[in-house]
Order: structure tokens, then C-alpha cells, then sequence
């Protein structure tokens, strides 16, 4: 599928069949692939990222609601781990019909973003949470280590490190309490003042702070790279670091 064809859907009215969805990936796909499904479910999502890479949170969250994958929000990031949340009424009705209903597909999609804009490998894993039927997905990297400076056995033993973290992440009890209730505020970049002056923009910017971490209870930018706090804050410190040696 081509980017005209895809805008061209985004810009159908018709929507998505959530009967259809159910039966197609609880139902049909795990007795055709069995004790695979999952795992080629996760993959297949990173295959479908780097068909379709996207650049912003609204792209993605966008892309979402149309694939008829779910509600998204990115609920908080810092400098290694970005944790998002899937919830809304597909992801209800696929909960309700199949309490271990299969959401690789959407944490692959959401991991090979990342990657992709990186260039630093990202993998994940997801839980749901019952009591809000939705689903925490937490996607890990470390973006100091970037892929084409790998050798192919760092890359593969990196991966796997990363899923077994993100596997024992969701195994735990910490996203239990990720809350689904609240909403995520977005708003739009601020257009730059062409009046301001060089000096008034240096000072703005040099009394800015990176945050080590961002929860849903501030202020994403609705246009901001998903990677953006990821890279500022990494950026961040090696300045830090050069300014100390």
C-alpha cells in the first residue's frame, strides 16, 4: 500500500468493524498459527512500522484509531523506557470476548517506531490491566547504542536482553497502576514569534529543564516527535559530559 492510498483511508467515513477485527485476530489467526501467533503477531507489527513510519505522537495515535487498533496514549517516557496505554471501546469488546487477547501486533508497531527514529534498538511487551480493560504497553531501549555499530550477535543478544526486561516488567505489578482515567492533554507547537530577538530565544532556551521523565499528567505536544524527551534528554547529558571533561 502505497502513502496516497493510506491517506486516502484515513480520509474514509466509514468505521471500523469491530465484530470483523475480533474475528480476525482472536479467533482465525490464533488456531491458524497456534502457539506462534504471539510471537509473529509482534514481529509482523514491526514489518507493518517500517511500511508505515510515522513521526509524531497524533500520527501514531492517528494510525491507531484507524488500523482499528485502539485508543493510544503515550503515558509517560524518560531516558530509556517509553510506557504507553491502549484502551476505548475495541479494546474493551476484545478484553470482554477474550481476557488473553493478543496485543503484539500493537506493541511491535509501537517498538519498531521508536527504533526507526533512533536508530537505536527498541523492543517491548504489554499487560493488560482487567480492572480498566485496557492494556500498558512499555517499550525499552538504550539509545547509546546504536544499531549500525553493532555486530549482528550484539544486536540479536541486545534484543533479546530487552524483551526478557520488558517481559519481566509486565509480569510485575508496576503498571498496574497506570492510570487510565486521566486525560493526556495535547496541544499544538506554539508558532515561533518572528519579533523575538536572538538573545530573548537563547535566554528562553538556556532556563528550559529536560525532564528525566514525563507522566500523562503534564503536557505532550500534539506535534512532538515520540522520541523527543528521548533524544533532549540524551543530548542532554552528553553536553554535560563534554562540558565536564
Amino acid at each position: 500500500m502505497n502513502n496516497n492510498s493510506y491517506r486516502d483511508m484515513l480520509n474514509s467515513p466509514e468505521e471500523v468493524n469491530s465484530f470483523a477485527l475480533h474475528l480476525l485476530r482472536d479467533q482465525l489467526l490464533p488456531n491458524l498459527l497456534q502457539q506462534d501467533y504471539s510471537n509473529i503477531a509482534y514481529w509482523a507489527g514491526k514489518e507493518l512500522a517500517r511500511q508505515f513510519p510515522l513521526d509524531t505522537i497524533e500520527d501514531i495515535t492517528l494510525f491507531f484509531r484507524t488500523a482499528g487498533f485502539g485508543d493510544l496514549a503515550l503515558s509517560s517516557q524518560n531516558k530509556d523506557q517509553q510506557t504507553w496505554r491502549l484502551r476505548g471501546s475495541i479494546t474493551r469488546e476484545r478484553i470482554d470476548q477474550n481476557p488473553r487477547a493478543d496485543f503484539g501486533l500493537e506493541t511491535g508497531f509501537l517498538a519498531q517506531q521508536l527504533e526507526s527514529q533512533t536508530g537505536a534498538v527498541a523492543e517491548g511487551s504489554y499487560r493488560i490491566v482487567g480492572k480498566h480493560r485496557g492494556v500498558v504497553i512499555p517499550i525499552l531501549t538504550d539509545l547509546t547504542q546504536n544499531i549500525k555499530q553493532q555486530s549482528p550477535s550484539q544486536e540479536v543478544a541486545m534484543r533479546n536482553t530487552f524483551l526478557e526486561d520488558a517481559t519481566r516488567l509486565t509480569e510485575s505489578d508496576q503498571l498496574d497502576d497506570t492510570d487510565f482515567d486521566e486525560e493526556v492533554r495535547y496541544e499544538r507547537q506554539a508558532v515561533p514569534n518572528p519579533d523575538r530577538t536572538q538573545v530573548e530565544v537563547e535566554a528562553a532556551t538556556a532556563e528550559e529543564v529536560v525532564p528525566e521523565s514525563t507522566s500523562a499528567s503534564q503536557t505532550f505536544n500534539y506535534d512532538q516527535s515520540v522520541t523527543d524527551s528521548l533524544l533532549a534528554f540524551h543530548f542532554n547529558r552528553q553536553s554535560e559530559n563534554h562540558s565536564e571533561s
